[in-house]
């Protein structure tokens, strides 16, 4: 796949590499590992298929990870030899374990918004059309609606007064505010700005992926929370919760 000397520079130049690269990908990762092991820990009574459904979820994440440096180290020597088989293969292998992550995630918000909504499967089903439909103007406006209407509902519910008497020093704030899903749409807006401010440039393609799996990450955590407040709820506040 041999390249204008030209193009090929503009690429190479854009590519992200590097050790805080690296390091920001695998605290990203080591994150996103915590949030399975912490659901597999706290919800150990639910059903076979959802368990299964995470496992698949962090092998997904798993080889997106290991898979994405992979390829970006490949792709300088690829843009110069005429054959690529390898670097294709490879960068399938990557889109679709990313494109995996990303869909059972999105179920998991899809599933959670029907939860909160009152089970209806009318306004479950307008926001899945919804979501799909601003795709076509915009990748990123599926996940901030998404985010947004869960982030809205959580607020709403009756486990947010228990959340609001926690609060009594900075962590615990932090808690609220993971607990509530004010962070994924913070992130989606993040990834948007840093898209549109220098787009196939180093600080797009460096730090919109970031980005993206720090939504990722700060969706789980959100999720995993909200389950932790609906049991703690069900069980009574005199319960303690652990942390």
């Amino acid at each position: 796949m041999a390249v204008d000397a030209e193009v090929r520079d503009k690429i190479v130049e854009a590519i992200p590499a590097g050790i805080p690269y690296n390091i920001l990908n695998v605290c990203l990762f080591s994150l996103t590992c915590y949030q399975v092991l912490r659901y597999y820990l706290r919800n150990r009574e639910d059903r076979t298929s959802l368990k299964m459904v995470w496992a698949v979820l962090w092998i997904s994440e798993a080889t997106y990870f290991l898979t994405m440096p992979m390829n970006m180290n490949r792709l300088e020597r690829a843009l110069d030899e005429e054959s690529n088989g390898g670097m294709i293969w490879s960068l399938v292998i990557m889109v679709a374990a990313g494109t995996l992550s990303e869909m059972i995630l999105r179920g998991f918000v899809y599933r959670r918004v029907w939860k909160l909504g009152n089970r209806s499967w009318l306004s479950l089903f307008s926001l899945i059309v919804l979501s799909i439909g601003y795709i076509y103007f915009n990748p990123h406006l599926p996940n901030l609606v998404l985010s947004g209407i869960l982030c809205f509902l959580l607020a709403r519910q009756r486990e947010n007064s228990l959340r609001l008497r926690r609060i009594d020093n900075t962590p615990k704030a932090f808690a609220y505010v993971v607990s509530v899903g004010a962070l994924p749409p913070l992130c989606v807006l993040i990834s948007f700005v840093l898209l549109k401010s220098g787009p196939h440039t180093r600080l797009s393609m460096f730090y919109q992926p970031i980005a993206w799996r720090a939504y990722f990450n700060a969706m789980l955590a959100t999720l995993n929370a909200s389950w932790d407040d609906e049991r703690l709820h069900k069980s009574g506040p005199s319960i303690p919760r652990s942390s």
